[in-house]
């Protein structure tokens, strides 16, 4: 059972091909024991599904980024994926989840059923889930927080008011000290901004060396 997306092009072709494995005479004695349900998009469908789950895979062979790992963190479900792309960097292997080879599927079904026959051990790794230490480390990944990483990127990209900027006349490379934030264009405007750092800093408490860092 999944919960489809949006921009996910593949599925249909996959789940068609799911169906074609499981009509094959190898699989005929575990067919009826599996059951194929492709769920549309749907925010609370998924929520239903994660919290009612064992155990939860994204076995991506190419991925960036997947919120849906981030939201079965958040609801305590121990999380198998393929170690592709930035999966991995989403979980702590042995910890929060499992880290596989990518396409051993061997391998996913062995925990799989770790997962189902111990239960004490899924119950161990989703109470490491829910402590504070992970869930802090998670808030990263949640949109507020990457909102304000987004921002510290744009203040990084341009000038703040009062900032030396460096400007380019007659070939020559000068210091200008500018009173408000530079756009890509040269043109000055007065925001009366502050760095979305330093906001960020507030919100967590965090104080930097005297190098910024």
């Amino acid at each position: 059972m999944y919960n489809s997306s949006v921009d996910d092009p593949d599925g249909s072709v996959v789940f068609q091909e799911s169906i074609e494995q499981l009509e094959k005479e190898e699989f005929r004695d575990v067919a009826k024991d599996i059951c194929l349900v492709r769920l549309p998009s749907s925010d609370q469908l998924l929520n239903s599904l994660l919290r009612s789950s064992i155990a939860v895979l994204q076995l991506s062979t190419r991925e960036g980024f997947e919120i849906k790992v981030t939201e079965a963190l958040a609801k305590s479900k121990v999380v198998i994926v393929y170690k592709a792309g930035g999966l991995p960097l989403q979980i702590v292997d042995k910890a929060t989840g499992f880290v596989v080879p990518k396409g051993d599927f061997k391998q996913v079904g062995e925990i799989m059923s770790k997962l189902v026959l111990q239960p004490e051990l899924r119950k161990k790794m989703e109470h490491t889930i829910a402590n504070e230490e992970f869930q802090i480390k998670r808030q990263e990944f949640y949109t507020p927080v990457a909102i304000m990483h987004y921002l510290y990127f744009a203040n990084e990209l341009c000038w703040k008011d009062g900032e030396i900027c460096k400007k380019w006349q007659n070939g020559k490379e000068r210091g200008l000290e500018e009173k408000g934030v530079v756009w890509g264009n040269g043109e000055v405007q007065d925001m009366k901004a502050r760095h979305a750092k330093d906001l960020w800093m507030e919100e967590y408490g965090v104080k930097l060396d005297g190098s910024g860092k």
